[in-house]
């Protein structure tokens, strides 16, 4: 039986990814899920129910495909009586005629999976409705604990969704509903960012990481729907990952940057400006000006910030807001007035003036006043101003303040694209303002081999030997160079007079070992004389 619902939950999915894979920016018909309703009068009673709504994590999910959610419901049907009753139970499968049905559908009573009709019956309005049907037999005096399983589609209003419940088919019940629960998951903690309370059924309230409501004794009415409205979880773990980028590298003018495109990707607009996620705007326009005092000298990033808030306001901009473009304009002209992004910026705003200003009344008024703003803005010398050094003050939560003293990297102009994507390119830095590259000045060599030091990324210092040319001078004057051993290398008249003195010297020395031996010799021959004469006497 498991294998058999993680099968059908397996092809369920894949349906609903096949059907929505164009859903777009469009709101597509909602398919909600709905309380159990009985077939006919009844007097089993619908004590409690139980509502999990799981949104689910799609793997590949673009931020223009809208979000699914598993719904499980369980119910406690209480037989009053004193027999044995058995029931029709139905389930709503669409709540509109055409409406994309409830997937996977499954029920279950006390565990066990039950076989399930699927009916045609006549609504109110005469249209025909698919209702999903089990027959339960429900025991006298006791709770019979029925549970129902589906993925359902939300109303997109994307980046955000809103998943709904329908109420009003638990009103065939016998009595009121005691309590009813819900509980809304995500693959992440919901909070007031990802959960719009404010644009969901009343009485919600974040626990544990969840979003909770609450209602009992409830009579339910035709049209009863509980609501509850999510940020896509797509773009939440866009913002999530950026947040995190910001506070590794906080001196980063692109990782500023990617966290405000983030930010700008979760604000929904219809009409004439913001209607979801609107407390992402301060949050956007920080990040912007965090990534501007990291790159002081980039046009672009004041451009884009201008062209972001035109998106947000896509025909009349309010005074405040139309302060805030011109003043980004000015700045990104006195930083390069030949900008791409800025010259597009400032070409697309003065079209919009301009049509806008053709009309009649206050609204047309205000736009010819904003275009006399521009013409001026553009017509003007723009004076170059020194790029701000300071921080702004506020931070956006969660990444902490920080005031550091100097940016990481002046970041080349930022590559001029109509819509804001994210940049993960690593700002590089520019060169001298006056374009002109510094000449190296000649310096005497040193008398030992000089040596280049590397910063390391571990702080350590990195020494390299560098070749140093050599080269042989032969002063005026001086001779040549011989092979004459080290130390003897006579010099001038003196080193002559050594040279004669040493040949005299020697010369004498010679001599008298000559004269000794000579005298050693002579005195044996005279011994060897007197001996021979001596002898010779004797013998006469």
């Amino acid at each position: 039986m498991q294998f058999t619902r993680a099968l059908f939950h397996v092809v369920a999915i894949a349906a609903l990814l096949t059907g929505t894979g164009q859903a777009g920016a469009q709101a597509t018909a909602p398919t909600p899920g709905s309380l159990i309703q009985p077939a006919g009068e009844t007097p089993v009673q619908l004590t409690r129910a139980q509502v999990r709504i799981q949104v689910l994590r799609v793997k590949g999910a673009e931020e223009d495909s809208p979000p699914i959610a598993h719904v499980r419901s369980t119910f406690a049907l209480r037989n009053p009586g004193s027999a044995l009753v058995t029931q029709t139970v139905q389930l709503l499968l669409a709540e509109v005629e055409g409406a994309p049905e409830l997937e996977g559908v499954l029920m279950t009573l006390r565990g066990r999976s039950l076989p399930l009709l699927i009916d045609l019956v006549p609504r109110p309005d005469g249209a025909p409705a698919r209702l999903a049907s089990a027959e339960v037999a429900l025991p006298a005096g006791r709770d019979a604990l029925l549970a129902t399983e589906y993925f359902a589609q939300p109303v997109a209003q994307l980046p955000y969704a809103r998943f709904r419940y329908l109420l009003s088919t638990g009103a065939g019940w016998a009595g009121a509903i005691a309590s009813v629960e819900f509980t809304l998951a995500l693959p992440y903690a919901a909070n007031a960012e990802n959960v719009l309370l404010a644009h969901s059924s009343p009485g919600g309230q974040f626990i544990g990481g969840q979003a909770r409501w609450r209602f009992e004794a409830l009579e339910p009415a035709a049209g009863d729907a509980f609501f509850v409205t999510v940020l896509s979880p797509v773009v939440w773990e866009r913002i999530l990952a950026a947040r995190r980028a910001a506070q590794l590298r906080p001196r980063s003018a692109a990782a500023w940057r990617a966290l405000a495109q983030a930010y700008l990707s979760a604000i929904y607009v219809e009409g004439d400006g913001p209607q979801l996620g609107v407390d992402f705007i301060p949050l956007m326009e920080e990040a912007y000006r965090r990534a501007q005092a990291y790159a002081p000298g980039s046009a672009s990033l004041y451009a884009e910030f201008a062209q972001a808030l035109l998106r947000l306001y896509p025909r009349n901009l309010p005074a405040d807001v139309f302060e805030k473009v011109l003043a980004a304009l000015r700045a990104a002209l006195a930083r390069d007035p030949q900008d791409a992004l800025t010259q597009q910026v400032i070409a697309d705003l003065r079209a919009r003036l301009i049509q806008l200003g053709q009309g009649s009344g206050p609204e047309a008024e205000t736009a010819r006043q904003q275009l006399a703003q521009l013409e001026q803005l553009i017509g003007g010398q723009v004076t170059p101003t020194p790029a701000p050094t300071a921080l702004p003050t506020a931070a956006p939560p969660p990444t902490p303040t920080e005031a550091p003293p100097q940016p990481e990297a002046t970041p080349a102009a930022l590559p001029p694209t109509p819509t804001p994507e994210i940049d993960s390119a690593t700002p590089t830095a520019t060169p001298p303002t006056d374009g002109a590259l510094a000449t190296p000045t000649a310096e005497p060599l040193a008398a030992t081999t000089p040596v280049a030091e590397d910063a390391t990324p571990n702080g350590a210092l990195a020494v390299t030997e560098v070749a140093v040319p050599t080269a042989v001078v032969t002063l005026p004057g001086a001779r040549e160079p011989s092979d004459a051993p080290a130390g003897f290398a006579p010099r001038g008249t003196t080193g002559l007079l050594v040279l004669a003195l040493a040949y005299l010297l020697g010369g004498l020395a010679v001599l008298l070992v000559h004269s000794i031996l000579a005298q050693r010799d002579r005195a044996k021959a005279e011994a060897m004389i007197l001996t021979a004469n001596k002898d010779e006497e004797d013998g006469d």
